[in-house]
């Protein structure tokens, strides 16, 4: 059984997602028309803080998973360097899920990205050629023992490289533009 302070992070983890999730689109509409937002205050707020009390209380379970260790093997391909590392995680969350198949949730996420300009795929990340190189430099590093995809369960390179190439080739049932909003 998890600790107490585990359960308590991913309580907190399920909030900071919610939280993104309704606000994040006022909150990046109020960023580029300078207008202050409440959406934009609780996001910030969400992100810089209440994100991190998610580590503080879960240690070594609530810093970093798979989407961390995504991160981490993207930052091996120099296509990628100029990208924030936000968008490399965000990207990472993807694989994470497609790993876990919770690919529903991939499609949630995948409008939200369509939304807000947050990386879909590879080519999004500046990834233009070599794709099956680029998911191979990945999922060497994600997969390795001393990584944070193991926190979530056993996942092998060949996994991973799996859940990448499910992002790839993903077409969702119901991305919109969100056009007329």
């Amino acid at each position: 059984a998890l600790p107490l302070m585990v359960h308590a992070a991913l309580k907190q983890a399920v909030y900071v997602r919610d939280i993104l999730l309704s606000h994040s689109e006022e909150a990046v509409n109020s960023l580029k028309t300078g207008q202050f937002s409440q959406a934009f205050a609780d996001v910030t707020d969400t992100i810089i803080t209440l994100a991190g009390t998610v580590g503080g209380y879960g240690g070594r379970y609530g810093r970093m998973a798979g989407a961390h260790a995504v991160h981490n093997g993207l930052t091996f391909i120099e296509e990628t360097h100029h990208v924030l590392h936000g968008q490399k995680v965000a990207y990472g969350i993807l694989v994470q899920l497609a790993a876990e198949n919770r690919m529903s949730e991939v499609e949630e996420l995948l409008e939200l990205y369509q939304t807000l300009g947050l990386p879909k795929n590879m080519r999004d990340l500046g990834i233009t050629t070599q794709l099956d190189e680029a998911a191979l430099t990945v999922a060497n590093h994600a997969a390795r023992k001393d990584e944070t995809f193991c926190l979530i369960g056993d996942y092998d390179k060949e996994k991973i490289i799996d859940a990448i190439q499910i992002i790839e080739t993903f077409q969702p049932q119901k991305i919109s533009t969100h056009e007329g909003k």
